[in-house]
């Protein structure tokens, strides 16, 4: 992927989730698959057939979705996956030997054996719902049902318009971004500075800027690693995973977007090509997080859809 130079790495991290500082809340049953050079974790709300949800980033803990984790659970078994580097699934070595697509798809398809089913039910946003469409791709029969949330980019092509739509809303914040980001200012108060620069970033996510502190609350709940995700957008740029026009993959799709995220406003049809066949939602009056922005309709449609086809066929 080729970045905008003025956005290259701080605006773009933003673009797929946002750098967080607390962890582990609210998680219910912790469990976690050893391997010889890694431990990875993750955890289970309710029961029934299993949900793995995969969070944004790259390089966030997945209890960043806890939210939708504990509404969902109400009538299905969810799976938080903390991917390799992130939350408490550590690996050796930490480069580019083990944070790569490859390895991560190789992750997921372990998690499916460890969890002993046949079929996945994936739930991905941001940057979760490109590593479930690469997952898909490379292991289409292995999935009953996938859930994209606020998808980002499948492929290059698409990131520089996913770019492009950002930077057109965030433009009017520029001046305060560069203000609350000198060092001087930085040094003087950081904590406050961190928390503008986030409410700065976050704007352009949003439909209404008086949710920020829902949505700021929220995040926090999942830090990021940051080394994990340069080395995972590296990767990307490198070579994705795509899913190719007639693909095997039989299952049933829901693509879910907000009418007012540069992310998802851009890309979901993109997500459509690559699953034609998928149920299309869109929400008014809502950004990046539509979970928080618009719940009753979010969570009224993943209801529905889930109600109609998670059952093992």
């Amino acid at each position: 992927m080729n970045f905008p130079n003025r956005m290259t790495t701080a605006k773009f991290i933003l673009l797929l989730s946002l750098p967080f500082f607390s962890e582990y809340s609210f998680c219910q049953r912790p469990d976690s698959i050893v391997l010889r050079n890694a431990v990875l974790y993750y955890y289970t709300y309710g029961s029934g057939q299993p949900i793995i949800i995969l969070s944004g980033g790259p390089g966030q803990a997945s209890h960043v979705e806890d939210d939708v984790a504990l509404e969902l659970s109400k009538k299905h078994r969810i799976i938080l996956f903390d991917q390799r580097g992130t939350g408490r699934s550590w690996t050796k070595p930490m480069d580019s030997s083990t944070i790569n697509i490859e390895q991560a798809i190789k992750d997921i398809e372990l998690l499916r054996k460890h969890l002993n089913v046949s079929k996945l039910n994936i739930y991905g946003h941001s940057w979760g719902s490109m590593l479930a469409a690469a997952y898909i791709a490379r292991y289409p029969g292995n999935v009953q049902l996938f859930i994209s949330v606020d998808g980002g980019p499948l492929d290059a092509s698409m990131s520089s318009a996913v770019q492009v739509n950002f930077n057109s809303k965030y433009q009017l914040c520029d001046t305060q971004y560069d203000y609350w980001s000198r060092p001087d200012v930085m040094k003087k108060d950081s904590l406050k500075a961190k928390y503008e620069l986030q409410k700065i970033t976050l704007a352009p996510l949003m439909y209404d800027t008086s949710n920020f502190n829902k949505v700021f609350l929220q995040i926090q709940k999942g830090n990021r690693n940051d080394s994990m995700h340069e080395l995972m957008l590296e990767s990307f740029r490198k070579k994705f995973v795509q899913v190719e026009k007639g693909h095997e993959y039989k299952g049933v799709s829901l693509i879910v977007f907000g009418f007012n995220d540069p992310i998802g406003l851009t890309t979901f049809n993109q997500y459509l090509q690559a699953f034609p066949k998928a149920i299309v939602v869109g929400i008014y009056q809502s950004g990046h997080f539509p979970e928080i922005e618009q719940s009753k309709q979010f969570y009224e449609a993943i209801n529905a859809f889930l109600e109609n086809n998670s059952k093992p066929r």
